[in-house]
């Protein structure tokens, strides 16, 4: 399948990283180079998660999205919370997150999981008006999956909106 394909790509590059340049076909097929779509945090923590408990890259992967994952959890509810939620409509926000369909990438040794709880957190960082770490964490999310620089947009949005309200009419 296209995910399983995907996670083989990330789990070659934490495990050898990126390849010297681009091999294209006299077709126009695209023969060597295909992991310079891959975006570099997640295979880089991954590659160092790898070293540093001497587990395969394959495993490293697995162990770094199933923590990301579970911290999804916290952070969604903590996001929730902050915008006044009550305690259960703040659970059903986690437990949406959940039921997704595409929660089940979460846990596939795939980017996604590291990229949401990124994106979460930098929403939560400006919730507190913690535009430093807004800045960071945004980048981050950036340099893992390309719709970090949609969801900079986004939190943005909410940044000028927040201050907007603040300002009063």
């Amino acid at each position: 399948s296209v995910v399983r394909q995907l996670i083989k790509v990330g789990n070659q590059i934490a495990e050898s990283g990126y390849p010297a340049g681009i091999l294209i076909a006299p077709n126009g097929d695209l023969l060597v180079g295909t992991e310079f779509a891959f975006f570099p945090l997640f295979p880089a923590l991954a590659s160092a998660l790898a070293w540093l408990t001497g587990t395969p890259a394959t495993w490293a992967c697995l162990l770094l999205a199933l923590a990301a994952s579970l911290l999804l959890g916290p952070a969604s509810y903590a996001v929730a919370r902050a915008e006044g939620a009550g305690r259960p409509a703040a659970l059903l926000a986690v437990g949406l997150l959940g039921a997704l369909p595409m929660s089940v990438i979460h846990v596939a040794g795939y980017a996604e999981s590291l990229f949401t709880l990124l994106g979460l957190l930098a929403l939560r960082a400006a919730q507190r008006r913690r535009w430093a770490a807004v800045a960071v964490l945004l980048l981050l999310a950036s340099l893992t999956r390309p719709a970090g620089l949609v969801t900079a947009v986004g939190i943005g949005c909410y940044g000028l909106i927040q201050w907007r309200r603040r300002r009063g009419p």
